[in-house]
Parts: C-alpha cells; structure tokens; sequence
C-alpha cells in the first residue's frame, strides 16, 4: 500500500505530516460510512501529532495504518465495521496475537466496547463501540496520554484496574480477570469538542499472547457504558464546537 510504503521509508522525504493527515482522515472516512462523525485531526498545522518526538511519530504512524488494515480486511471479507466479532479477529490477525478459545463467546453485545491495550499501557484498538462514546479528533486520540484527555471519579477502582493490569502483563495473575466487582465509574472528557460525560464499567480484562511468549504482549478490555449529558450536548452543541474551535486558535 502506497501509504504504508511512505510511512516506513524514512529516507524518502515525505514529509510524515501529511502522512499522518492522509491516513487519519482516511480512517475517519470509513467511520462516517458507520455513522460516527470523528474529526480526524484538531487544526491544519496538526499540532499535537507535530509535538511528538520522531519516534513517537513513527509508532503514531505505524498505528495508525494498523488501524487502516484492520478496516479494510474486515471489509475485504464483506463484513461491517460494526461488526463486533469480525474487527476483534481482525486485529487480533493484525497484531499476531492469540486469546483464550471463548474470548469471541464474550462480545455477547452490540453494545459492548472493546479495547486493546499493549504492554507499555497505550491502547493500539478499539471497536466501534467506543467512538459512540468520544467527541475527541482522531489526533487527540492517537498522539495525546490518555491521563490528559478523561479524567475518573473513582480513584479506588482506577488503582484497583492499574494493579490488575500489571498483574497480567507480569504473569502474577494468569488468566482473565472479572473486574465487575470493581463498580462503576465516571468518565468526563477534559479538552475535547463535546466533553462528553458517561458511566463505564469493565467487564475484564483478558490476556493476549503472540507465538511462543510467555507473557502477554497485551490485554483486550470489554466494558459497558451510559451516557450522563448527552441530552445537555445536543442542546448545546454548537456552542461547544466553537468554544472548541476557538481553543485550536491558540495551540
């Protein structure tokens, strides 16, 4: 693919900025096929990809056309993005990691998000299910520590999902976690267009192995959520997205 080429050769002068664009907004063209309107970055200059090191703009890259692949052999097999099961499998092949048999049994609902985390804690997937539930650009999401753009109001359970995932990528916990016992938590969004607020719960956390390694490579999360203010943000929404666009002015 003549993207990935491009990404990959640093010696070919392509500028990664327009890369980055490139591939961010085709991304979000194939989401508003599924009704989810992402902005794929915050401003023309995209600052916070702009900020990265040139490393971190690497892996923002490579991500990025992973995500990429992940749609088009989902669709290449004649099957919708929000198709659950299918986009899973397709990133689990994506990645070249491997789960426990009944991990696909689990996604029992539409409903239900699901995210991948690696090992160093940044997420590298998710399903459809969670943009429903985020008003943030593409950029935001990709190039931004997470700490920055939500913030929770259980700070118990937030330690409690720390602890747990570091018990599965150290090997001291073994198999799936049940985090339902954990409760619920408040989710707001700090910096983005819509500041969406809405009630989270995990469900688990399930460990992800690549080919002959001993400990997991990942962990895929499936979670349920509520909204709180939606109703508030459709009232308002104009008013957010140019208090939104007014704050891109000063970046």
């Amino acid at each position: 693919m003549k993207t990935s080429n491009l990404m990959i050769n640093s010696s070919s002068g392509i500028n990664n900025h327009q890369v980055f664009k490139e591939l961010a907004t085709h991304v979000c063209d194939l989401l508003t096929r599924e009704n989810i309107e992402l902005i794929p970055f915050s401003s023309a200059n995209v600052h916070w990809f702009s900020s990265l090191p040139d490393k971190y703009k690497s892996l923002v890259l490579m991500k990025l056309q992973s995500t990429l692949n992940i749609y088009k052999t989902t669709l290449a097999a004649g099957h919708s993005l929000r198709d659950c099961k299918r986009l899973l499998w397709s990133a689990l092949k994506e990645f070249q990691l491997s789960g426990p048999s009944d991990l696909l049994d689990k996604l029992d609902s539409k409903n239900v998000i699901v995210e991948i985390y690696d090992n160093s804690q940044i997420q590298i997937f998710c399903n459809l299910r969670f943009y429903d539930f985020c008003s943030y650009t593409l950029e935001d999401l990709f190039c931004r520590p997470f700490q920055e753009l939500f913030r929770r109001d259980n700070p118990e359970a937030t330690k409690r999902i720390l602890e747990v995932g570091l018990g599965l990528f150290q090997g001291t916990i073994n198999e799936a976690a049940d985090m339902s016992t954990i409760g619920t938590q408040i989710v707001c969004e700090i910096d983005s267009p819509l500041k969406y607020e809405y009630e989270m719960k995990i469900r688990s956390f399930t460990p992800l192995h690549k080919k002959g390694s001993r400990l997991p490579e990942a962990l895929v999360a499936l979670e349920s959520a509520r909204f709180l203010n939606h109703e508030e943000v459709e009232r308002t929404k104009s008013q957010r997205l140019n208090d939104w666009e007014n704050r891109q002015l000063t970046l």
